[in-house]
This record gives structure tokens, sequence and C-alpha cells, in this order.
């Protein structure tokens, strides 16, 4: 037989593969280089996703919550004293609170400043869910105050101010334009999704009223748990919002901004009621209530009382305590210097302000409302203030419904 040598080159010519050439081989290790990097992008975000969602739960932050067709009203205020027990066992706040809310259909609100995963221990039988509320807050050192048909929980001096705050803001939009305190005044539905921010929450509350909040980048960034809150004007919205971060708001002179400003220490609403005997009355409220303001209108025989919105309250369901007719005149507190200015003009520039008729009795010359006046007053109603102002230059002013007429002081 014959034998065939076998080619050198028969290795390379059984190799089905091309030779790599450098070009495509650099091309190979951009792209692994491309898909490291890729999945680096991809696990860094998915850090960022879980740490964020970390902190929300460490937050108290939970799934969004079921939508509850919260109490309002009279509703709100009966199921405060309906009755109800309950057993906690190293409950998480927050969550003890959701289930107790939706339960009751009686919303709460928690304080940011409160820690919401504390575990809670506490058993209640059979008393006014008010009451089993008030007790809760208490163990661990709260308070608990109202915003309109909610329950808030907070420290005890924001949560003994609150409700006065929020009805003192809802009252002071009735000094702007009529427009524009009835859209301020209409009350909307207040939710948020989890991870929310307070700025913008505040920030579309207020654009849904027509204001804007010029600086509210001063309020820190903070990133909140789910809510649904039932329906409340702006300025309960605003005042639930901003207290944990002890701050408020007053309203600009235009009426289409509101202003970021700190939590007030005091705040008083005032009220008068009529009595029989107003002397008595004044001395069993001044008893009852050592810390309110009262005195007695001898002109009107009212009791005037300034006081927490929660004393007024309980002074109006008391037997013989009537509550006057409402004069909003007599329920704003003013603080106010003028120097050398044209009587007249000021009291048109004021009832203007207060959206009120200015009329001039047609014994009062020009001369008489030219006349210069300098006035500093604090701590005054819209009455006082008006009647200050007129006094300076020898005149005085009338009241009527919504209205103000300035005549001779003799």
């Amino acid at each position: 037989m014959l034998s065939v040598p076998v080619p050198v080159h028969s290795k390379v010519m059984q190799s089905s593969q091309p030779a790599k050439s450098p070009v495509m081989c650099l091309h190979r290790i951009n792209l692994r280089r491309n898909l490291v990097t890729l999945v680096l992008c991809l696990f860094f975000v998915a850090s960022v996703i879980m740490s964020a969602s970390c902190n929300a739960q460490n937050r108290g932050a939970s799934t969004d919550p079921p939508k509850v067709d919260w109490r309002t009203g009279a509703d709100f205020r009966k199921q405060l004293q309906s009755e109800i027990g309950f057993t906690w066992q190293d409950k998480p706040l927050r969550a003890g609170l959701r289930k107790l809310a939706e339960s009751q259909r009686v919303a709460i609100f928690l304080d940011r400043r409160v820690a919401p995963n504390q575990k809670v221990t506490l058993s209640v039988d059979s008393v006014p869910f008010i009451d089993a509320v008030t007790e809760l807050a208490s163990e661990l050192k709260l308070g608990v105050g109202k915003v309109g048909p909610v329950l808030y929980i907070g420290p005890p001096l924001a949560c003994a101010r609150i409700a006065t705050l929020a009805a003192v803001r809802n009252e002071q939009v009735r000094e702007l334009p009529e427009a524009t305190h009835r859209r301020i005044l209409k009350k909307s539905q207040l939710s948020w999704p989890e991870l929310a921010e307070p700025r913008l929450l505040l920030a579309r509350a207020a654009t849904g009223v027509g204001l804007t909040v010029p600086n509210i980048r001063a309020l820190p960034h903070d990133l909140w748990a789910a809510a649904d809150l039932p329906k409340m004007t702006f300025p309960e919205q605003a005042t639930l919002i901003l207290a944990g971060f002890d701050t408020s708001f007053r309203y600009g002179k235009s009426g289409r901004k509101i202003l970021l400003a700190r939590f007030p220490r005091s705040v008083s609403i005032e009220r008068r009621y009529k009595a029989s005997d107003p002397k008595k009355k004044a001395e069993e409220f001044g008893a009852e209530f050592p810390q309110a303001f009262i005195k007695v209108d001898e002109e009107t025989n009212e009791v005037i009382v300034r006081s927490l919105l929660e004393d007024h309250q309980k002074i109006s369901k008391k037997p013989g305590s009537q509550p006057a007719a409402r004069n909003p005149l007599a329920e704003k507190r003013h603080e106010l210097t003028l120097t050398n200015l044209p009587v007249g003009k000021v009291l048109k520039s004021l009832a203007a302000k207060f959206d009120m008729e200015f009329d001039v009795a047609p014994d009062v010359s020009d001369k008489q409302q030219s006349e210069l006046v300098s006035v500093s007053v604090k701590d005054v109603t819209t009455e006082e203030l008006l009647q200050k102002i007129a006094e300076a230059a020898g005149l005085k002013v009338e009241f009527g419904d919504g209205s103000i007429r300035l005549m001779n002081g003799k």
C-alpha cells in the first residue's frame, strides 16, 4: 500500500473559524465593558429604590391607604363620643392609628415629629372614642387637637393651639374680597401617595385656590407616608401640613399669596355671649376658664370672651350662654401705626380692605376729611381700629351691615 503524506498546513485547513483581527478583538472588549457598565448602573438604580423604600418604611410608610368615606360635621362630632374598646400589644403607632381611623371613619393625622414605628401597648374598654385617642396620646406624652374633621396627634403645645389657629386662619380670609374668600374657603379633598414632599403638597393646595407661596423653599425637605383625608378648607389643609415644621402662614395684602411664618406662641378667638345677668355669667366663665380674657360689654349686656376655640365650644353648650350674633368686626385683631395721613382716605382704604362700603355723612366737610391723623394701636378689633382713627380727627364712625359711615364727633 502506498502511504500519502499529510501536508503540514492540514491543521489550519481543518479550522472553520477565520482568524480574529485586532479591530474585532477591541470591539468585543468594548462591548463587554459597556455591558458591565450597564449592569452596574442597573444595580445602582435598584439600590437607590430599595434605599428609598427602606427609608419610607422607617418613617412608617406603607401601601396606599384605601379610600374612606370619612365622617364630617355633626356625624364626626357624634362619633367622637361613641364608645369603643380595643387592645394593642406592641402595635406600631402609625399602622395602629390607620386601622383605628378606618374602622371608625374618623381621620387621624400624625405629626411628622412623632416616631411612627414606635411600639404601643394599650387596652381601653367602653370609653368615648375621643377619650380613647386622648389616652393613647397621653401614653406617648402627646396631645390631641382637631383641625376641621381631622384628629391631630402631636406635641401637646401644638395640639392645644392648632384648632384655634385653623379657625383664625379661616376667619382672616373674610377680610379679603368676597370672591377671594369664597374660593379659599371652598372645601376640597387632601390626599397624597407614598414619599410625597410636603412642599409640593402645600403648593398644589395653594394653586388650587388661586394662591402662591413665594417663600415655600423655607420649608425643609421631607418625604411623607401616603395619606387620605376628608374635605377641608385651604386654611385647614395648610395648617395641617405646616404644623409639624413649627410653621404657619399669613395672607398677603393682595389676597393672592400666603407667606410662611412661625407657628404662633399664643392664639385666641373672640366671641360674644348673651346672658340675663352678664356680670354673673362673666364670673362663672372666669372661674372655669382662668386663662381666658373676659369682660362685659355694658352697652349690649353681652359677655366678651377671648380664648381657645375649645373653650368657646364648651361655653356655647352651657345653659344660658347663647352665642350672640357673630360680629366679624370684633373677631379680628390688628396692629397699625399711622403718621400724618388724611383721615378720610385712611378710613376709605381700610373699608375697602375689610370688604365694607364707606360713606361720609353730609355734615362732614372736605376739610374735616383731610384732617391729618397719627395713630399707633396694637391688638385691637377692626371696630376699635376704625373708631380710634376717626376719633383722632374729632370724628366718629357708625357701623352698619357691611358698611361704615364717617360722622361728626359731636
